[in-house]
């Protein structure tokens, strides 16, 4: 599969057919810290949101390191993707009703767009790699 192909199908996964989400960053020792996210937005081909609480220790770790990575699978695991970015906070009310719009079931965490817990996580894409079980997951490297 050509880089290209690549990039459209690990953005389809992102966007559309997401099956389960992992968000990685760094601590203050350096040692990486994972944990599953709920929803995921991808805007413009090249920045990612999700959801997370304002007083949520991986913001404490954006904070200190920006570099943070998304994995994201379909069901079964069919297609794989892990992407390389840097991470910032974004508190814009405008974005966060958009988010809110977008992912209903955000209102089982949070009582609103407007609450002060609810924040957003943003990372700007800048490489990842594509598999696929068909393809005896040979990753696909791609950048944005």
């Amino acid at each position: 599969m050509k880089p290209a192909e690549a990039k459209r199908r690990l953005l389809k996964v992102l966007r559309e057919e997401g099956f389960v989400f992992v968000l990685s960053t760094v601590d203050a020792e350096g040692r990486p810290h994972s944990r599953y996210m709920g929803a995921l937005t991808i805007e413009k081909g090249k920045t990612a949101y999700m959801a997370t609480y304002s007083e949520a220790r991986k913001l404490d770790h954006i904070r200190a390191n920006s570099n943070a990575q998304v994995l994201g699978a379909t069901e079964h695991f069919a297609e794989i993707v892990a992407v390389d970015g840097k991470a910032s906070i974004e508190n814009s009310l405008a974005r966060k009703k958009a988010f809110w719009k977008a992912h209903p079931g955000c209102e089982t965490y949070f009582s609103g767009p407007d609450a002060p817990e609810f924040t957003l996580i943003k990372v700007i894409l800048e490489s990842g790699e594509y598999s696929k079980t068909d393809e005896s997951y040979a990753p696909v490297e791609v950048t944005f």
